[in-house]
This record gives structure tokens, sequence and C-alpha cells, in this order.
């Protein structure tokens, strides 16, 4: 399965804790509605049921300083939300790679293969 997602936002600005619980921010809530919708979208009732490889290609919006392996988490809970999977810890191989900049369309091309 492949999926081409939007670039998400930071995961300092995605996630917020209040009193002690982590929770999706506002801007993190608006990527995620707008990712899962895509996801299920090209998924058409694709699922996997057991082990997997996640598979990252990252076109980044800018050249600031990332550390891409940030993009993992909001991307996994994406797939997670969209019912690709039951859980991302089904993930057992992760593979990710900053393919350069795409400052007209930033997203992230994401493979998923059963083991």
């Amino acid at each position: 399965m492949i999926l081409v997602l939007p670039y998400p936002p930071s995961v300092n600005s995605m996630y917020r804790t209040f009193r002690g619980r982590m929770l999706i921010s506002k801007k993190g809530r608006i990527w995620m509605k707008a990712a899962v919708c895509e996801a299920k979208a090209q998924a058409l009732g694709w699922f996997v049921n057991g082990p997997c490889e996640f598979t990252v290609k990252a076109y980044m919006p800018d050249n600031r300083r990332r550390d891409i392996d940030n993009l993992l988490k909001p991307l996994q809970d994406c797939i997670t939300h969209a019912g690709l999977w039951k859980d991302d810890c089904q993930v057992k191989a992760l593979h990710i790679t900053h393919c350069g900049i795409d400052r007209v369309n930033p997203r992230c091309e994401c493979v998923i293969e059963a083991l």
C-alpha cells in the first residue's frame, strides 16, 4: 500500500500536554482530519492485519533543520485513525528518507508492506 499524505506539523506544534494528558493541538487536529481523509480515499478498504514494514519518503516544505524521525508519530497516528491497521505496534521495521525540498507540494510518501 502506498499513501501520499500531507506534510505534518512539527511534533512540538502537533501535541500539547493538558492536566497531565497528551492531546492533539488545534493545528494537529486540522492536519489529522485532512490526512485521515486522504489516507482513507487512497486505501480503498485496504487493511494490514499483522506485522508490517513502514517506509517514508519525506519531501520537506523548506530547508529548516529538522529531525526526520519526528515525522513518524503523526504519520503512524494518522494511519491508525484511518483504520488501515489496528495499531502502530504492528510496525516491526521502519525506514525514513529525506528526499529534498518541495515548497509547492511538501508531502510524505508512505509505503506499508505486510511482513
